[in-house]
């Protein structure tokens, strides 16, 4: 790495350290680009140089601080369970615990950019994209296995399970009295229904077969 890149490093690393301290001590809605910049040591246009704007620079905080949380995904989907239900709770529930772990005030405004996007056909840096990939190779894997029917179609399941995943974090950044473990509770509750629906193969959903009714 020469030292140009070294130094973007650095700074970068002081705007995700400065992001935390402030989100420590005051509510996100008076988190500033500018208010950073002071914060990092560096000039506003160099801030907006590296992230664009304040949502993007969110976007890159969350991910900084949720790296383990997408390694432990990516290594569940390379060598899931041998049970389906099993499979898809595992993997959303490192989702959930990971945003779980970020400040709860954020975890809304991060679902709320989600949202936004997916009714724009866009995504946020790739959380969407990598969430509904990794949902697709594991429900290929399954039906590859044979635990899935092969009828089981990839892309509506992954539209499922996100949006359910969605509608749990959405619930608990709105909502102090919920925790994180409560709705992976519930997450193991959805994933037992949806499976049922899968396995019981006639019975399955018209939106999760793979046909066109």
């Amino acid at each position: 790495m020469g030292l140009m890149e070294e130094n973007k490093s650095r700074r970068m690393a002081r705007v995700m350290s400065s992001i935390r301290s402030f989100l420590a001590r005051n509510p996100i809605e008076d988190l500033t680009m500018d208010g950073i910049a002071a914060a990092s040591r560096i000039s506003v246009g160099t801030l907006y140089n590296y992230y664009g704007s304040k949502e993007m620079m969110l976007v890159a905080y969350c991910r900084d601080r949720m790296q383990e949380c997408f390694a432990a995904a990516r290594r569940l989907v390379e060598n899931p369970p041998e049970s389906a239900e099993a499979a898809y709770f595992e993997l959303l529930s490192i989702y959930l615990r990971g945003f779980g772990a970020l400040e709860r005030p954020l975890v809304g405004s991060m679902i709320r950019i989600l949202i936004v996007n997916q009714a724009r056909g866009t995504g946020v840096a790739g959380f969407q994209r990598n969430a509904f990939d990794q949902l697709r190779v594991l429900t290929r894997k399954l039906k590859d296995s044979g635990t899935l029917p092969t009828s089981a179609r990839e892309d509506s399941i992954a539209f499922v399970l996100f949006g359910i995943c969605s509608d749990l974090l959405f619930q608990f950044s709105l909502c102090n009295e919920v925790d994180i473990e409560t709705q992976v509770s519930r997450l193991g509750q959805c994933i037992n229904l949806i499976y049922t629906g899968l396995a019981a193969r006639e019975d399955t959903p018209p939106g999760l077969r793979g046909t066109n009714t």
